[in-house]
């Protein structure tokens, strides 16, 4: 159905509420004009973005881009377990660059290390919930580059994250999402103190960050000091902790100390693993797309 303006669309649509045998359906990006200036009439999939303000950044860029015509391209490059490529919140929403640093098939005809296969599906669902996120909170103007860079159990490797950073920034993306990470030292079964090796990776944090990109990281869900807890803890990235549903408060799990901002975090819908269904989740992975979705509003606007 079009409609010619907002009034006709809205009457339209509640008699259609009204009816037993009908369900409206809204499309999210749905366009209605109010005073002459074209919004969208988006019903979000999450209370998330609406607590964040997505909605009023939203009606400024409408404001400053007639009809949302000559926005920039944004790229966000979400470093997680891969995208569910079948979610409708996905359409158009795909970047120019995916990547899978976990392939099934590790070794080629030849017996050549296959560190890549350009297949990015997500066999575990914490990478489409996380990108699902992003695209719910923005408009179609932000991209989304899928690095996966863990195993089926979302176990990665300091060595995959270097590759995808590092990759990510070839590719020119403008913000990177990292809803991952561990403590900087923990102790094994036989009691010993054994030191991460995520430091390697700070080199392909400090030349991401050389070249303007803003990375945004979950600050974990341990409730300890985010000192002890990487990439969060490190200098130049937005470490990001969780808020619970009323948004007053930091949620029980999320880690705190010297975190950059809160977000939602709590009982966030999103997309699912696979078709078009919904799943739940909380946690500060969670929180941290909602900052990289209101960065790429923001970079949009500028």
């Amino acid at each position: 159905l079009a409609f010619d303006d907002a009034d006709t669309a809205r009457d339209v649509l509640e008699k259609y509420d009204e009816r037993d045998d009908a369900q409206a359906s809204y499309d999210a990006y749905a366009e209605i004009f109010h005073d002459g200036s074209l919004y969208p009439a988006y019903a979000y999939t999450s209370y998330g973005p609406e607590m964040i303000g997505a909605d009023d950044i939203t009606k400024l860029l409408a404001e400053k881009y007639p009809g949302f015509a000559g926005m920039r391209t944004i790229t966000v490059a979400v470093l997680d377990t891969g995208i569910n490529f079948n979610h409708f919140l996905f359409s158009s929403r795909i970047g120019s660059a995916s990547h899978d640093y976990y392939p099934e098939v590790t070794k080629d005809d030849n017996g050549n290390t296959i560190y890549d296969d350009g297949d990015p599906t997500d066999p575990h669902g914490h990478g489409s919930h996380v990108a699902g996120i992003i695209a719910d909170t923005t408009l179609y103007n932000v991209q989304l580059n899928i690095y996966k860079v863990t195993n089926s159990k979302g176990a990665t490797s300091a060595a995959r994250l270097k590759r995808a950073i590092d990759q990510a920034a070839a590719d020119g993306v403008d913000i990177i999402n990292m809803s991952l990470g561990g403590p900087m030292s923990y102790e094994d079964e036989a009691g010993t103190i054994v030191k991460s090796s995520i430091r390697s990776v700070y080199s392909s944090i400090d030349q991401a960050l050389s070249q303007g990109i803003m990375v945004i990281c979950a600050s974990g869900n341990t409730g300890i000091d985010v000192a002890n807890y990487y990439p969060a803890n490190y200098s130049g990235t937005i470490a990001v902790s969780a808020v619970d549903v009323s948004g007053n408060n930091l949620a029980s799990y999320s880690n705190y100390g010297a975190v950059d901002v809160s977000a939602p975090g709590s009982s966030i819908l999103s997309a699912a693993v696979s078709g078009s269904g919904y799943a739940s989740k909380s946690g500060t992975s969670m929180a941290a797309p909602f900052v990289s979705g209101a960065a790429a509003l923001l970079m949009s606007y500028y």
